[in-house]
């Protein structure tokens, strides 16, 4: 409301008229009420359905030769299902639980299979004596060695110290060649088709040991019944 009050009075001989707005004054602020609480969610919808499957991408480059091994065997020849893509020899030797030692090919019907290493005479031809073992021990040398660093995994500490750090022995399969070739494992070259060698056969290696023990306890018998007979 606008209160106006005239007031009359004289000055310098001028009647003067005033004018007053009075507002009314405002009270402070109330406090703020409480938050009401929160409405129920509403549900959600129901999942579109289901896109249709794209198509099948092309067929990558063959991986490198996988040396893991299952262990289904069959029980008549021993058989394992290797684990095996791309690019490998065949036969090859592989490494199986333990000592074992298991031959990989690829079977009639195409399949890639392994075979355990077995001396049973049933599953051998041609068996014949053989008396030269200590002839061929004889001309074998055993080397001290460590691996060139292409063969050892840089970033196993373990590999490195039992490869590299340490002293390896063991023999030379370039020293073998020219004393039995047949003592050695080969693989067929897949560009040359040449059978290379790149590892002894240790089973070949003991069988030589085994025999070399028989010739030296048969000549040291020998001469003990001969120092006998001198002696008496």
């Amino acid at each position: 409301m606008v209160v106006v009050i005239y007031r009359l009075w004289i000055q310098a001989g001028v009647i003067k008229k005033a004018t007053i707005t009075n507002a009314a004054l405002v009270g402070p602020t109330g406090p703020t009420g409480p938050t009401g609480p929160t409405g129920p969610s509403g549900s959600n919808g129901s999942p579109g359905p289901t896109g249709p499957t794209g198509a099948t991408g092309p067929t990558g480059p063959a991986g490198s030769y996988n040396q893991s091994l299952n262990t289904t065997d069959s029980p008549s020849f021993n058989v394992v299902y290797a684990t095996v893509s791309g690019a490998h020899y065949e036969p090859s030797p592989v490494t199986g639980s333990g000592s074992t030692q298991y031959y990989v090919w690829r079977s009639s019907d195409n399949r890639l299979v392994t075979r355990s290493g077995t001396s049973l005479a049933s599953h051998k031809e041609n068996i014949q004596e053989f008396n030269d073992s200590l002839n061929l021990i004889n001309q074998m040398q055993p080397k001290t060695f460590v691996f060139k660093d292409f063969w050892v995994d840089q970033e196993d500490p373990e590999s490195i110290y039992n490869l590299q750090t340490q002293t390896n022995y063991g023999l030379i399969v370039d020293d073998i060649i020219p004393i039995n070739p047949q003592l050695l494992y080969h693989r067929q070259n897949k560009d040359t088709g040449e059978w290379e060698p790149y590892m002894w056969k240790s089973e070949a290696i003991i069988a030589l040991l085994v025999g070399s023990v028989n010739k030296l306890t048969e000549e040291v018998n020998s001469l003990k019944e001969r120092i006998a007979v001198l002696e008496g």
